[in-house]
């Protein structure tokens, strides 16, 4: 019967984002290979639409709880009491920059009734933090307190969730998009002979020196890409606004650059794999750099950029001004040196791939659990 499927819901994850929709698949390859039949649900939003949803193979949830649960199965929907499991895959979204208001809405608001309902609660590898503001505390101690599991991304994350909550549960992971296999572009040859750009309206807004500072250091990023014999082109990784970042880059240059735009993540996590480098300012494009092997600079807005190269022993890829940028980018695109880097991350690569496999062992055996 439809009600033996164990039934999990997806939080934190969408559409838009690309980093955010790199996750969703990440999540639903694992679950394939879980050894009891699993079927997904989501939320319904602006960037989760129910015809997105059920494109994706999953199924919307159903948010009318004072209509009769029948409705639910007339419109192909799932309520909240048939859900077995709620894996939340924010990335990053619990934080003094977003606030107590979101990780209300999101989970701490809920976390309660769905434990008291015999909900499993899993928090997927993200990072957290800082909490000093009094209220994120509070709502974050509760979420931390009630979840089975708490998975971290790096020590930074770790520290900031202990200073609230220190239990067995909290344990520390890799970001577990690193094992979703990419689509491969038909164009693969154009890409390994360039470079790809992939900018952040973050660094503009959440950054101190904001648009002229960012844009300068895309400027230099450019000119010593070409002039060490090579070429960029510009990836976008959330277009509904980094499109308008690569417009603003481009506006700087007499030779605008090709701006790619690709609707699916895993088209995009190809084209990251295919391109002889990578300088990237989103987090995913510098999760999928260095998880298939490929040399990357990264300018960062916050510490899960600094955190993630450190994992890698890779700090030389994180570049904080144009002078660095000129002397690490020529270092990244020499050959003898690409070929170093390229074996030194496809080693730590595999390490944390092994990593990621346990993380979903450890879910795959609550899944199994009857």
């Amino acid at each position: 019967m439809e009600t033996d499927l164990y039934t999990i819901e997806l939080r934190g994850v969408e559409f838009v984002n690309k980093g955010a929709e790199l996750m969703l698949h990440a999540i639903k390859e694992q679950v394939a290979l879980f050894d009891r039949p699993v079927r997904l649900v989501m939320e319904t939003s602006p960037r989760a639409t129910k015809k997105q949803i059920r494109a994706a193979g999953m199924i919307p949830k159903w948010t009318l709880p004072l209509l009769p649960s029948s409705f639910s199965k007339m419109n192909g929907e799932i309520p909240e009491s048939q859900i077995d499991m709620v894996l939340d895959a924010s990335g990053y979204a619990y934080g003094d920059p977003w606030g107590a208001k979101k990780a209300k809405r999101r989970i701490s608001s809920h976390i309660r009734r769905w434990k008291q309902d015999g909900k499993v609660v899993i928090l997927l590898p993200q990072a957290f933090g800082p909490f000093r503001v009094p209220e994120l505390r509070a709502e974050m101690k509760t979420v931390f307190s009630q979840a089975d599991r708490v998975f971290v991304r790096d020590s930074v994350s770790m520290a900031h969730v202990s200073g609230i909550h220190s239990a067995g549960t909290i344990t520390r992971k890799p970001d577990f998009t690193n094992l979703v296999t990419p689509f491969v572009p038909k164009d693969a040859a154009w890409y390994a002979e360039r470079v790809a750009i992939i900018p952040n309206i973050k660094m503009i807004v959440a950054t101190e020196g904001g648009e002229k500072a960012y844009l300068d250091t895309m400027r230099a990023l450019i000119d010593t890409i070409r002039a060490n014999g090579r070429e960029a082109f510009i990836l976008l990784h959330e277009a509904d606004q980094d499109v308008k970042v690569a417009a603003l880059i481009n506006s700087t240059r007499s030779e605008p650059l090709r701006v790619v735009k690709e609707s699916h993540p895993l088209m995009i996590k190809g084209i990251i794999g295919a391109s002889y480098a990578v300088a990237t300012s989103r987090f995913h494009g510098l999760v999928s750099a260095l998880s298939q092997g490929v040399p990357c600079v990264a300018t960062s807005w916050s510490h899960k950029y600094e955190e993630l190269l450190t994992e890698y022993e890779y700090t030389q890829g994180l570049i904080r001004s144009d002078e660095e940028t000129m002397t690490r980018v020529k270092a990244m695109l020499d050959e003898s040196t690409q070929a170093v880097e390229r074996a030194h991350l496809t080693v730590k690569a595999a390490e944390f791939k092994l990593e990621s496999k346990d993380l979903w062992e450890q879910i795959r055996s609550l899944v199994s659990e009857p």
